[in-house]
């Protein structure tokens, strides 16, 4: 008995750990994207033509976690097959498996209908016939062998059937909600959310939305152009604008200028990475104030009032 206790504390105590660990992994090893989009447009033509931009656009998106055991990545436009999983080196198609499973729900309706016409035929054949003289007859109203034909009603005895007179039906006319509506809860949203006792709560949430969406972006990013617009001008106003953002664009935008002919050759990479355990922070921060607690009752309590109006 003490052996099979310590076995359970062991492997209990064995089990703890490992999901501590992997918890500990996913919340502090980053995850990492790589997006790649890229525009081939080579039209060599004076006139620019950026209807066939959206069929010359391609883009792949790649995530990884855990040192690379468990990545994804997604195409744009989507191949038949959709995004693809790798745990392991193993791949996962999750569209495939939501085919397959769609596939299997629309035939076994088909097999059940099938199996109940299959019990109708059985059933009908397993019953007698009726007498095909007698029923032949009693279809063209004439009197079988042998008995005596049924005496007919004069055409002056026959009354003809009362005209029907339409129904008209009215539909109720539809409701109309009023237009201003949206616009005075819209109103409301704001005076609530300007209220100055709720100043401390906006400023939490504004600023861990920040945190996030700083993490976010690109730690490391490049972009190569081949531009021209099919003349100088608009080439020229394009530099122009570059040329306003260059402290940003510094060292990682490079563009080459076409000032006679249409081209339209970009391609973008970008890569950065994502912590969960500071966007956990950020989310626990949010939900865990006194004064964020307090704004979201408020806009529940509106919500209310405006579905219950």
């Amino acid at each position: 008995m003490a052996a099979v206790l310590k076995f359970l504390l062991l492997f209990v105590g064995w089990t703890v750990c490992i999901l501590l660990v992997l918890l500990i992994l996913v919340l502090f090893v980053p995850i990492r994207y790589r997006v790649k989009a890229a525009v081939e447009d080579e039209g060599s033509k004076e006139e620019p033509d950026f209807s066939k931009l959206k069929e010359a656009a391609s883009c792949r998106a790649q995530l990884s976690l855990l040192f690379g055991a468990v990545r994804c990545s997604l195409d744009v436009p989507q191949d038949e097959e959709g995004p693809v999983i790798y745990v392991l080196c193993i791949p996962i198609r999750p569209m495939k498996i939501l085919k397959g499973k769609k596939a299997r729900r629309e035939k076994k309706p088909d097999n059940e209908a099938q199996h109940q016409l299959d019990r109708d035929m059985q059933e009908k054949a397993g019953k007698t016939p009726a007498k095909p003289a007698q029923g032949a007859a009693k279809a063209q109203g004439t009197a079988p062998a042998g008995e005596p034909a049924p005496a007919q009603k004069p055409a002056s005895a026959q009354k003809p059937a009362p005209a029907q007179k339409p129904v008209s039906v009215q539909k109720p006319a539809p409701a109309h909600k009023p237009a201003s509506g949206k616009a005075d809860a819209v109103i409301r949203i704001l005076k609530l959310l300007r209220d100055p006792e709720l100043e401390r709560a906006r400023s939490i949430v504004l600023k861990q939305v920040i945190r996030v969406l700083r993490m976010l972006l690109p730690k490391k990013w490049s972009a190569d152009a081949d531009i021209g617009l099919g003349n100088p001008y608009d080439t020229a106003r394009v530099l122009e604008a570059a040329g306003i953002m260059y402290p940003l664009l510094q060292g990682h935008v490079r563009i080459a200028p076409e000032f006679e002919i249409y081209r339209f050759n970009t391609a973008l990479d970008a890569s950065g990475r994502l912590y969960l355990f500071m966007a956990v922070f950020a989310a626990l921060t949010v939900l865990l104030d006194r004064d964020t607690l307090r704004l979201r009752n408020e806009l529940k309590k509106h919500r209310g009032q405006r579905h219950g109006g």
